[in-house]
């Protein structure tokens, strides 16, 4: 197993969670005990107190982990989705659901993923949940579902319950009759997830080179002394630099009256804004900074849901 932190750990995986065999997850560590071989999980490793939580995200090439078997969670852990709201931790609810809006495609680190505003209610009242990655089976309009480690995230000035990498859904046997007197508030909360600003940029975060690896699309590792070769610890083979392409990151701070906002730009974008500005990939970070900070306003438009940039143009 290995972990973000480039920590290698050789052990076994248990669980006393019922159902987990069941799982794809649970399937794919039989078959290896079957076979007597191995399978390569990537995670991060928590430390607390002395002992260590292993939090999986994935395993195998390309494949996300999405752990639905049945939880049994005590009553005193779920809380109503008013209090949710205005909780700081992540929380477990107990819902039904109204409504399922079509899922919205967007490209993450290179890999195709979802997003789905599911209308959920309970005695409490009603509210947005953003789910990433929904599988479309997974659930049915009037139905109760247990939905475990769900946080508060603002969107567009309302505040919506989104799930996390460690949420997970199950069935639930109580029936839950929504109420719904603020249902048409609910309804009415802008869920546009672009948005568009004309503005400048008043900070640029830190300008983040690497490469990805091809197979496991995990970061790549300059090789000591070695100009012309980089590393991959997941896949634990060296590759010819030459053979990969560079990726530029970085963070924007825009100039706004009513709030900061603070987005993500990728290499794709980064080129873009260059190209407009004026400016070279090879020139250096503090040129490159003082240059975007000094191009006046442009149009930019991004996405509210992830907080990333996805267009730029100068005014005309």
């Amino acid at each position: 197993m290995s972990s973000e932190n480039d920590e290698i750990i050789d052990g076994w995986v248990f669980s006393s969670v019922g159902g987990i065999l069941s799982t794809p997850l649970g399937v794919a560590l039989a078959n290896s005990l079957k076979n007597k071989s191995g399978i390569k999980l990537w995670s991060s490793l928590d430390n607390n107190n002395g002992s260590s939580t292993f939090r999986m995200q994935s395993w195998s090439k390309y494949q996300m982990v999405n752990l639905n078997f049945d939880l049994q969670l005590p009553s005193n852990n779920i809380l109503s989705i008013k209090n949710a709201l205005m909780s700081t931790e992540l929380n477990t609810i107990r819902v039904s659901i109204i409504d399922i809006r079509p899922s919205e495609n967007f490209i993450s680190q290179g890999i195709s993923r979802t997003s789905t505003f599911v209308l959920i209610g309970d005695q409490t009242g009603t509210t947005y949940l953003i789910a990433t990655d929904l599988p479309s089976d997974i659930l049915q309009v009037e139905k109760t579902y247990d939905i475990t480690k769900v946080h508060k995230k603002i969107f567009n000035g309302s505040f919506l319950l989104s799930t996390t990498i460690d949420t997970h859904i199950s069935s639930s046997n109580t029936t839950i009759i929504p109420d719904i007197n603020d249902v048409a508030e609910t309804m009415n909360i802008n869920l546009s997830e672009k948005r568009t600003i004309t503005t400048s940029i008043s900070e640029v975060g830190e300008i983040r080179r690497s490469y990805s690896c091809l197979t496991c699309h995990g970061d790549l590792n300059e090789v000591k002394n070695v100009a012309a070769l980089l590393y991959c610890e997941k896949c634990r083979r060296h590759i010819l630099k030459v053979n990969v392409t560079q990726h530029i990151s970085t963070t924007l701070v825009l100039k706004n009256d009513q709030e900061k906002i603070i987005l993500f730009v990728n290499d794709q974008m980064l080129h873009q804004l260059l190209e407009i500005i004026g400016l070279n990939i090879n020139m250096i970070d503090m040129d490159i900074a003082i240059g975007m900070m000094s191009c006046g306003n442009s149009i930019l438009e991004y996405s509210e849901l992830r907080k990333e940039l996805l267009g730029i143009t100068k005014p005309k």
